[in-house]
């Protein structure tokens, strides 16, 4: 879904970091679409966040024919040391259309489809350095009092949101006298106040 909205969003192939970025945010926001939370903890790193089974099924797909990848080359791990391989990706359409199909063809997973949409369109305006620099922005992701190397919890008690779904649901309230907003547009206030917090920063 995120490689599928990204090539309509004009920002593929796709590097390794904005999809393991996007699919953090689409987690963290989750809770202003009334969708679940995929992974609720992640281990915060200090650019960017980092799935093992997302990119362990990102190579599967790879494996399998669906997804290609188009640029590999290894650069300095700013973590720990060593090095870290670097990779864009895109969908082979002609597999990967089948799939789509068929999750579009369910309520639930063609909601998914369309929230995911909406994440990767309101981050496409940043570019790729933006989308490189969200989680140094994000709410959630940015807590001073997560050090890198602690946990991210995203996946909170289920009568309050994150941080970050937080920040997006206020904006609700804010404008609850004028009108009311769509999930949609929350999604893309919040990535416009992250855009303009890059900019102070």
């Amino acid at each position: 879904a995120i490689l599928d909205s990204c090539r309509h969003a004009g920002i593929a192939p796709t590097s390794i970091a904005a999809v393991h970025t996007i699919a953090y945010l689409a987690d963290a926001l989750a809770p202003v679409w009334d969708l679940p939370i995929l992974d609720g903890q992640i281990l915060k790193r200090r650019r960017h966040p980092f799935f093992p089974i997302l990119q362990r099924d990102l190579d599967l797909l790879v494996g399998q024919g669906v997804v290609q990848v188009a640029r590999v080359r290894y650069l300095p791990n700013e973590d720990n040391g060593g090095w870290r391989l670097d990779a864009h990706y895109m969908l082979e359409t002609e597999f990967s259309e089948r799939v789509l199909s068929v999750a579009r063809s369910h309520e639930l997973q063609a909601k998914k489809l369309r929230f995911i949409r909406e994440v990767v369109y309101a981050v496409s305006g940043l570019g790729s350095n933006g989308i490189d620099n969200l989680g140094e922005v994000d709410a959630a992701y940015s807590d001073p009092l997560v050090d890198v190397g602690g946990l991210v919890d995203i996946d909170t008690a289920p009568d309050r949101a994150n941080a970050t779904a937080e920040v997006a649901l206020r904006f609700s309230r804010l404008t609850q006298d004028s009108r009311e907003l769509t999930n949609a547009e929350l999604v893309h206030l919040y990535v416009r106040h992250l855009y303009a917090r890059m900019q102070v920063a």
